[in-house]
């Protein structure tokens, strides 16, 4: 897990600073890193050691690609005790950005069977890339950890999973954000449909 998320933090190499406005060479580029996680009942046995293996691939980053890194770690419609997960997507765009909850196309807890909000990823990235309070002139960067389909989890891809995650990379190849996602532990017979 680790040299897999290591080498997705090693492409967080900031754009390199436009030369003609700044010359200087003390001029570090800002990276925003959004780490979402699903916060569904499944991913428990995997929270706390993602949490520790992306810190530690963050701090490896941090020493080989100097940036003015900004990490915001969220959770989808719930959070994960002692880890770094500590606030929900929704908590965060609502307070932070000012977003209403009516502009938002991810689900609320309890508004799907099961935990179904809880793995709404698509839409959660959607709503991140849009609404996120981006730095100017920021690489962006969201990366995601999940173990189910991505509109409102599930064992199997069904349309509405490739619907909601097109949306979301579509609209993140327009605002110019890069998506990365990690597949966790499934025990589901159509694991590599998903993944």
């Amino acid at each position: 897990m680790f040299s897999m998320l290591r080498s997705i933090f090693s492409l967080l190499k900031p754009r390199k600073p436009n030369k003609m406005k700044d010359r200087s060479s003390n001029n570090i580029p800002n990276t925003d890193l959004v780490i979402v996680i699903d916060t569904s009942p499944s991913m428990k046995d995997e929270a706390r050691a993602l949490n520790k293996a992306a810190q530690v691939a963050i701090d490896a980053a941090k020493s080989s690609c100097p940036s003015n890194l900004r990490v915001t770690w969220l959770g989808i419609e719930g959070t994960w005790k002692e880890t770094q997960f500590n606030q929900t997507v929704r908590a965060y765009l609502t307070k932070e950005c000012k977003v209403n909850q009516s502009d938002f196309s991810s689900r609320k807890r309890g508004e799907l069977k099961s935990a179904g909000a809880q793995e709404d990823g698509a839409r959660a990235i959607a709503d991140l890339v849009g609404y996120f309070n981006w730095r100017e002139n920021a690489t962006k960067t969201i990366f995601y950890l999940g173990d189910e389909a991505l509109d409102g989890g599930g064992s199997k891809t069904e349309r509405a999973d490739i619907t909601s995650a097109d949306t979301a990379i579509a609209k993140a190849q327009d605002a110019g954000v890069k998506l990365y996602t990690y597949f966790g532990t499934s025990k589901s017979k159509h694991r590599q449909g998903i993944a």
